[in-house]
Formats: C-alpha cells, sequence, structure tokens
C-alpha cells in the first residue's frame, strides 16, 4: 500500500523566442497512509504478506515547439509527505514459506507472530519502531530488522537454523526472548545485532517471555569471560558440557571474536542460548531476566 502521484506537465508553443522563460509551478499536498488497529491472519499460502511503502511521486515534462526551444524552470513544492504508519495491528502468519510484513513507515505498537514456515520476516527499513512485539515460529531462515526508535521492542526467536534480529540504536531496553532448545545443533542458530547495554535477555516461546522459576532462565549467573574459538551457540554448549557440564538453574555467558554468547540451562534442565553481537561482561539476573552490561 502506498500513495503515487503522477504529474505530466505539457507545453506547446509555436511562436515563443528563444529568449522566453516560462515558469510552470506545481504543489503537491499528500494525505499520510496508515495501516493500524487491524486483524490479519494469513493462511498457509507462500508469500504472503502486509505492505506499506513510501509515498512515490513522478513527473513527466513534455514539450514541443516548432523553431527555437524557450528556456523553461519547473518548482514542484511537495507539501505533508510525511511517512505513514503501521500501528497497533495483529497480524499472524501460517505455516506458508517466505511470509512477511514490510513497513517504510512508522512502526508502533504491532503484534506479530509468524508461523512455521521457512523464510518468514518483518523489516521496517525507515521511521522508527517503537513497542512492538514480534514472535517466531521455528521455521529457518527468519528475521525481523527495525529501525532506530524509541525501541521497548520485544522480540522472541525459534529454534529454526540461521534465525537474525537486527534493531537500530534505541531509547528504551528492547528484550530478546530464545527459545529453549536453540543452540542443539550447530544449525541451530539465534544471532541479534544491535543489541544495546541495560537491553533484556529472557527465555521465550509462543506465549511470550518465560519468567518462572520452571522453565525461565535460570537466575545464578556465571560469567566465563573470553574464550577462543566460538562461533555458535553450540559451540558455547559443547565448551561447558567439556568443562564440567551444566548446572540446572544457571545462565553462563562468554564472550568470543566480538560476539556474546549466552546459554541457560533452567531448574528442570531444559538447555538453550543465543548470540548477541557485542562483547558484554557486565551482566546482571534478576527475576529470570539478564540485563547486558
Amino acid at each position: 500500500m502506498a500513495d503515487e502521484f503522477d504529474f505530466t506537465i505539457d507545453q506547446s508553443s509555436t511562436s515563443v523566442s528563444a529568449a522566453a522563460t516560462n515558469t510552470l509551478t506545481a504543489t503537491l499536498t499528500g494525505v499520510d497512509t496508515a495501516i493500524s488497529n487491524d486483524h490479519i491472519t494469513f493462511g498457509n499460502g507462500n508469500g504472503d504478506f502486509v505492505e506499506l511503502d513510501e509515498h512515490t511521486v513522478n513527473i513527466t515534462v513534455d514539450q514541443a515547439a516548432s523553431g527555437s526551444t524557450p528556456s523553461n524552470s519547473l518548482t514542484l513544492t511537495i507539501q505533508n509527505l510525511a511517512l505513514g504508519e503501521m500501528s497497533g495491528n495483529t497480524i499472524k502468519f501460517g505455516n506458508g514459506l517466505g511470509d512477511f510484513v514490510s513497513a517504510a513507515a512508522d512502526f508502533s505498537n504491532n503484534k506479530i507472530t509468524f508461523g512455521n514456515g521457512d523464510g518468514d520476516y518483518v523489516s521496517v527499513t525507515d521511521g522508527t519502531s517503537t513497542n512492538n512485539q514480534i514472535i517466531f515460529g521455528n521455521g529457518n531462515n527468519d528475521a525481523v530488522t527495525l529501525p532506530s526508535g524509541a525501541g521497548g521492542d520485544i522480540i522472541i526467536t525459534g529454534t529454526g537454523n540461521s534465525d537474525t534480529v537486527q534493531v537500530g540504536t534505541h531509547t528504551s531496553p528492547d528484550t530478546f526472548g530464545f527459545a529453549l532448545g536453540t543452540g542443539a545443533t550447530a544449525l541451530s542458530q539465534t544471532t541479534v545485532t544491535g543489541a544495546q547495554a541495560a537491553d533484556k535477555i529472557a527465555v521465550g516461546n509462543t506465549s511470550g517471555l518465560v519468567l518462572t522459576a520452571a522453565g525461565g532462565l535460570g537466575n545464578t549467573l556465571v560469567q566465563d569471560g573470553a574464550i577462543a574459538g566460538l562461533n555458535t551457540v553450540n559451540d558455547f554448549i559443547n565448551f561447558l558440557v567439556s568443562h564440567g557440564g551444566l548446572t540446572k538453574g544457571d545462565t553462563y555467558t562468554a564472550d568470543s571474536g566480538g560476539n556474546t554468547f549466552i546459554v541457560t540451562d533452567t531448574s528442570n534442565g531444559h538447555v538453550g542460548g543465543v548470540e548477541i553481537v557485542g562483547v558484554y561482561e557486565s551482566n546482571s539476573i534478576t527475576g529470570h531476566i539478564l540485563t547486558l552490561g
């Protein structure tokens, strides 16, 4: 969905001298577009989408003249063509492949739930991002890309292979939830880019964040510092297993190659983790939520 405005300015002359100057002026006043407060549910077909594009203005100047051609200047004034808004929507994907939400707009207070198809994504290329909740399914190669903004977004990933999250700079902490079971294999990997100090890490599932002792992040923090050679969450799990094993109720962090790896063993014995781009060695845990520091 987008506004598209077309201008065609036609000028014909049979008697204008070469020295003549004609000024053509057009003024365009736009109306902002929005997709707001809708409930949208996809079926299981591939490539279902919701999309809000930027305004497009096309200008064509046609001039026909016999004899000499006058000098022309064109002034186009564009007013109030601010980005649109996608806000307050609830969007649920089916299990098809490559479903997506795309917006070149301010993006706020949306709740988006992926299905289990591969290649689902949310991509917001302009505007700002504020207070959205996005929950992945267990498909592979799912992705979220959000711009800078006030933040406060909650993004919960699944156990699919090679899932990625990228966020812009934000003034309020974002929260990244990872699914237990992530890191069970080398391919079962989630990587978050754009996280900042004070952002939050927790366990999550399709119902939201898990903040209970039974299935939440272990509240005892073990910070292992720098460990060479870690490339995946699975690498860190294997390192822990080979160095005394994991303890129920503990959460472990380590940094390697400029990234931070976080792995938890919940009090009921389920393991999972996430990779955060950047080095964070002063973390803390309260109430089954880790705060990056």
